[in-house]
């Protein structure tokens, strides 16, 4: 079977086109730009995988490089950054995906599999969040990631694609840098402020685990098409557990403190002001705070149904790989 991903030497892609080799696909992957360093993949320049020039914002790149392909794995997405405006993010989410959606349908693929986020239902009503949870996005990454999915299952309902949706929740692993800054931040002062002290909850999901359930997927292209999917950690832990084991395998201290969630956000404009002054990283970002104040906790029953997956990796092996990567690429 022929695929092609993009976003292929993101975070996720690169752990997803190494599960689909280690598979036996024919894998076809769309570049846009020379990756950095450790974003440098073997398979970009030893002839395993087909590479293409091309971004999903440019359809005439993407039009050729579905061109014979079965199963098309679209991951490229603007993750909302500091420097990311909804313009930039409706373009590259919005847009790159209807890009995408129509390229494939004009190439007769057989299945699309999109990769969303839980992000899509915002703050949870109700625990555990299940697939019957109305679109609550929080931010505008968020929002554009609502706005691209709608556009793929408005799609499927008109019969053009065929398609299936997962909706991951944390994801974590060598090559994650979103968590980064809160590591550093944790060695430097021993000390981190969090709404409600750390105590919502959260389901962090190893990277290698999701990449497997992406490969399902295709695998099972006959029980997984035009389905929506939560895939989710093994384990319900809280902010302050999860930091804490993170802390342990770092070999230091830290102490979590609680902080009303209405000063942190003061704290966070006051960051964003000081950040854009200075070009100094942001750490205490609005997107951080929302993200630890919610409770993260979904039913992964469905994926599990159909298609046979359960996340494989335990917190603390992946921690251990995860730390263990940042301090052999000198990140920590």
């Amino acid at each position: 079977m022929r695929v092609l991903v993009t976003g292929a030497t993101g975070f996720i892609g690169s752990h997803l086109v190494q599960a689909l080799l280690d598979d036996g696909y024919s894998v076809r992957v769309v570049v846009r730009s020379q990756p950095k360093r450790l974003r440098t993949q073997p398979w970009l320049s030893n002839g395993d995988v087909e590479v293409f020039s091309g971004d999903v914002t440019r359809p005439a790149s993407i039009n050729d490089a579905v061109r014979g392909i079965d199963v098309v794995f679209h991951l490229a997405a603007l993750l909302g950054n500091r420097a990311d405006t909804a313009s930039q993010l409706s373009e590259v989410n919005i847009f790159g995906t209807k890009v995408v959606v129509d390229a494939s349908y004009e190439a007769n693929v057989r299945q699309i599999v999109y990769l969303s986020t839980t992000g899509v239902m915002g703050r949870l009503k109700t625990l555990p969040g299940t697939l019957n949870h109305p679109y609550n996005p929080g931010n505008e990454y968020e929002r554009s990631k609502s706005e691209a999915e709608r556009y793929v299952l408005k799609s499927v309902e008109e019969g053009r694609v065929s398609a299936t949706i997962v909706r991951p929740s944390h994801v974590y692993g060598p090559g994650e840098f979103n968590t980064l800054p809160i590591y550093r931040l944790m060695k430097r002062l021993g000390i981190l402020a969090l709404p409600n002290g750390g105590n919502s909850c959260f389901q962090p999901l190893y990277v290698t685990d999701l990449a497997r359930a992406l490969v399902l997927c295709a695998d099972k292209e006959d029980k997984s098409r035009n389905r929506i999917y939560i895939a989710a950690g093994g384990e319900v832990v809280t902010f302050k557990e999860f930091l804490k084991l993170s802390a342990k395998i770092m070999k230091t201290d830290v102490k979590i403190l609680g902080i009303p969630e209405k000063l942190l956000r003061c704290i966070g404009v006051a960051n964003k002001k000081i950040s854009d002054a200075t070009k100094l990283p942001e750490i205490v970002t609005q997107s951080r705070i929302e993200f630890f104040h919610r409770n993260h906790v979904y039913d992964t029953k469905p994926i599990s149904s159909d298609l046979g997956w359960s996340p494989k990796v335990c917190l603390a092996d992946g921690l251990n790989e995860t730390i263990g990567w940042y301090v052999l690429n000198g990140l920590l």
